[in-house]
């Protein structure tokens, strides 16, 4: 007995990049292109990310008990999540690609430890952030919301 089968091959999807140009391979692409998503700014991003958090997202899975709907943040968590300017920091882009690379001295990685490290003290004051958010994407820029 024989099965009648049909085989069909896709192509490989090519992906975009942020000069229009496109390419199969993202590890080769992504470094001389960047990502399309680099045009905004990171800080812009993590407030839209985390806007998000308190929407209703349907999950896009079949199977219910394998991916659940996210009911926001107020109901899933008991929190509601917002940027205040006050508490926003960005990292100085030159002096992190000068330390963040795959192997650093000791003197390199007390550098980048001081590189986080200042902003987030000059936070504690009176006031406090409750939660601290790091941005960092080593394709674009690294900030510190």
């Amino acid at each position: 007995m024989t099965i009648p089968m049909k085989i069909k091959c896709l192509p490989e999807p090519q992906l975009q990049f942020s000069n229009g140009c496109h390419d199969f391979d993202p590890r080769r692409a992504l470094s001389a292109n960047r990502p399309v998503d680099h045009l905004v700014d990171d800080v812009t991003a993590a407030r839209g990310w985390i806007a998000g958090l308190g929407a209703f997202k349907p999950a896009r899975e079949r199977n219910a008990r394998r991916f659940r709907d996210w009911p926001g943040a107020e109901r899933a968590l008991g929190a509601k999540f917002e940027i205040d300017e006050g508490f926003v920091r960005r990292i100085d882009q030159s002096q992190f690609d000068r330390l963040f690379r795959e192997r650093i001295s000791g003197s390199d990685f007390d550098a980048l430890v001081e590189l986080f490290e200042n902003p987030l003290t000059s936070m504690f004051g009176d006031v406090r952030p409750d939660c601290i958010v790091v941005i960092t994407n080593s394709a674009t820029t690294g900030s510190l919301t």
